[in-house]
């Protein structure tokens, strides 16, 4: 199958266009489901500002800085014992588009 029909799938989340910075955040918080991972450590891990971490994660989450409605793919939850980190993980609709998307990429 050529890459162009495999990658076809992931331009469209919810009926919206995703860019490859946005599907690669989401594709981070899929490997580290269940236990989840810090929106601050992504930024190590793909090497972008945490600004545009942010303003993905609220595309992804529920709301997004521009209070329209977000894609409800991650759950954003600040943590309890340090207000400003905050803990990016799937939610079930999430887990059955993660799957999706990562099995499309298994040649």
């Amino acid at each position: 199958m050529r890459l162009s029909a495999r990658l076809l799938p992931f331009t469209l989340f919810n009926d919206r266009e995703v860019s490859c910075t946005t599907l690669t955040i989401f594709l981070i918080i899929g490997e580290h489901d269940p236990e989840g991972v810090l929106q601050a450590d992504i930024t190590k891990f793909i090497n972008i500002s945490t600004s545009s971490v942010s303003r993905n994660c609220c595309l992804l989450g529920g709301k997004t800085q521009k209070n329209t409605n977000g894609m409800g793919l991650i759950y954003r939850e600040r943590l309890s014992l340090n207000r400003t980190l905050i803990h990016l993980s799937l939610t079930e609709t999430g887990k059955v588009l993660y799957e999706k998307v990562t099995l499309g990429l298994k040649c």
